[in-house]
């Protein structure tokens, strides 16, 4: 993350939650990202979120899929 406060990243590495105004400030970081790096920041989201499930496609082939119909 191009300009991180230390103590923001010290939360990351170590697993301590973090304060409501790191947590804000992530959120700023986000708008950062490409859309790909958001995607793919979307994929490792819903799997820590959803229990895992035994898909017959991953997530990259689910989006070429989509991309079909669109």
């Amino acid at each position: 993350m191009n300009g991180s406060h230390p103590a923001l990243l010290n939360t990351l590495v170590t697993g301590e939650p973090m304060t409501h105004q790191q947590f804000e400030r992530l959120k700023e970081q986000l708008k950062l990202l490409s859309p790909q790096q958001l995607k793919s920041l979307k994929s490792e989201i819903s799997s820590q979120l959803e229990p895992s499930t035994n898909s017959l496609l991953n997530e990259d082939e689910m989006n070429a899929l989509a991309q079909l119909f669109r």
